[in-house]
């Protein structure tokens, strides 16, 4: 009997093997990488997340806005106006699509996808400074930027510049408004002008010059919206901005910035001159690099995600279509 009892104890007080530590520390070890793993993986989700929304709220802000002020583009403008950027009005636009891009967008509109102004008819122009306009046309005032023209399709002819004086009644039953280039630190470039000769012109419209540019400040590239030749402000950040022209109506060909420039003075434009639609590229980047799903470039190592539009210049089409007829559509 006490045999069987002393036995019974030795085996009951035996502990675990070395093989079953092992197998259980494997175990052990083998669940709680799975469960690290899961917090890490929930971890940089958690990093992720906002910086995604934050980079999508962007490129799509700086998308919304362009799209709005290229919708009234030559708002109020005849056809043959240069609704947008030339080389000669300026010299810093695009290199072929290798680097941000320079958009400048003209039309009778100050604020992005405002109503326009409609033009009023001039009664007399000394061709530089003085328009004669009737009663009418008092809601002109100083500083306001605007376009003369005589709309002449075959010889078409127009001058840009600021309003620096206007006054009522004089001479009796009519308006007098002076025009300058200058106003203010703001300063016409001289490729708006196209009237070296003068010109008799026949309509006055209020316009705003809308131009939007890239800058980098460090690392970041800021994307810049400027009004009338004034001050930029920033619109956000970006990694990339691309602007590519769909020019002539049927059909329609691509060309990268700069645009193709309007017709001289004396000929008509025709569809294939038409800029029929605007094709917007913006591309963001996450402000915090070694995400995930981050991805390699010039800057380092960030999500990147692009979105692109297409806009149609409807003001400029409807122009074209006015001038030219169905060929235009």
């Amino acid at each position: 009997m006490r045999k069987t009892m002393t036995k019974f104890r030795d085996e009951d007080s035996r502990g675990f093997t070395l093989i079953e530590v092992l197998i259980s520390m494997a175990i052990t070890i083998i669940v709680m990488g799975a469960v690290f793993g899961l917090l890490t993986r929930g971890q940089r989700s958690f990093q992720r997340e906002p910086q995604v929304a934050e980079l999508q709220q962007n490129a799509r802000t700086a998308l919304d806005m362009v799209s709005k002020d290229v919708l009234q583009a030559g708002a109020g403008l005849p056809v043959e106006f240069p609704s947008f950027t030339t080389t000669a009005i300026n010299a810093n636009v695009g290199d072929g699509g290798t680097g941000p891009d320079v958009l400048e967008i003209v039309g009778s509109s100050s604020s992005a996808g405002e109503m326009y102004y409609a033009p009023e008819p001039v009664v007399s122009f000394d061709g530089t400074t003085n328009v004669t306009l009737g009663l009418a046309a008092t809601g002109l005032e100083v500083g306001n930027l605007v376009v003369v023209y005589d709309n002449n399709e075959l010889n078409p002819n127009w001058v840009m510049a600021f309003v620096t004086t206007v006054v009522s009644g004089s001479p009796p039953g009519e308006s007098t408004v002076t025009l300058d280039a200058t106003y203010g630190t703001a300063v016409v470039p001289g490729g708006y002008t196209n009237n070296p000769d003068g010109f008799t012109a026949g309509f006055i419209t209020r316009v705003s010059v809308v131009q939007y540019s890239t800058q980098m400040q460090g690392n970041d590239l800021i994307l810049r919206r400027q009004v009338d030749f004034g001050q930029t402000n920033p619109v956000g950040m970006l990694d990339d901005f691309q602007v590519a022209y769909l020019v002539g109506t049927q059909p329609q060909v691509e060309q990268v910035n700069p645009p193709p420039p309007q017709p001289t003075r004396g000929v008509q434009i025709l569809p294939v001159d038409i800029i029929s639609g605007i094709r917007v590229t913006v591309a963001a980047r996450s402000t915090q690099e070694n995400l995930a799903g981050s991805s390699q470039g010039a800057s380092g190592d960030y999500i990147r995600k692009t979105f692109s539009s297409n806009i149609s210049p409807r003001n400029v089409i409807a122009g074209c279509a006015e001038r030219l007829g169905p060929q235009c559509s």
